[in-house]
């Protein structure tokens, strides 16, 4: 079902975006923790960690779950 709704892999725009999607938001959230941690006691996280963006993560495998009610390649 998968390889027919993406044409064996050559349409991945969809889930290239929902990838990119959960990048940007672990990179907020590690953003918005640093931040955080300048305000509390202890040390703090903000600029030992550094995440610049998506040249930092690097896919080495996915799975696709699949709903079987969804349809093809045009939902």
């Amino acid at each position: 079902m998968f390889n027919a709704a993406t044409r064996e892999g050559a349409e991945m725009d969809k889930y290239s975006a929902l990838l990119t999607d959960a990048i940007h938001s672990m990179i907020d959230v590690t953003e918005e923790r640093d931040i955080d941690s300048l305000f509390t006691g202890g040390s703090t996280t903000a600029l030992t960690q550094t995440i610049a963006g998506l040249d930092d993560f690097e896919l080495t495998a996915f799975i696709a779950v699949v709903d079987p009610t969804e349809g093809g390649a045009d939902d």
